[in-house]
């Protein structure tokens, strides 16, 4: 996540990175809690907190932050499709551009190299 963080580039990316962060960092704060309730022989109230779907619980702070990341992951797609087809409009017609290309550099190499190639012939 820090590359992530240190790689911010588009619009949105860095509001949506700090969210995915903040998730995660609720995840982390009650997986932390988790372990407390357990060393502490709490063992039933810390399966509670770990399986439990509700606000505060471990599943909801972990679906919470795979939305976030989605929400930053969905970001860069857009940015990266947009890329993609920016170039692959650049290359439009290359397959026609280059032989063509070829063909001149071809042309006017010849024309280029004939006066030279005539002094040589006997």
């Amino acid at each position: 996540m820090a590359d992530g963080l240190n790689n911010i580039t588009f619009p949105g990316e860095r509001e949506s990175a700090v969210k995915t962060l903040d998730a995660f960092a609720r995840y982390l704060a009650i997986d932390a809690q988790i372990r407390q309730l357990e060393t502490s022989g709490q063992h039933q109230a810390a399966v509670t907190l770990c399986i439990g779907t509700n606000p505060g619980q471990s599943n909801w702070a972990f679906e919470e932050f795979k939305k976030a990341h989605l929400e930053t992951m969905e970001i860069n797609q857009k940015e990266f499709k947009l890329a993609i087809d920016a170039s692959v409009n650049t290359l439009n017609g290359f397959e026609v551009k280059m032989p063509v290309l070829m063909g001149a550099i071809a042309l006017l190499t010849l024309l280029g190299l004939r006066p030279r190639l005539r002094e040589y012939l006997l």
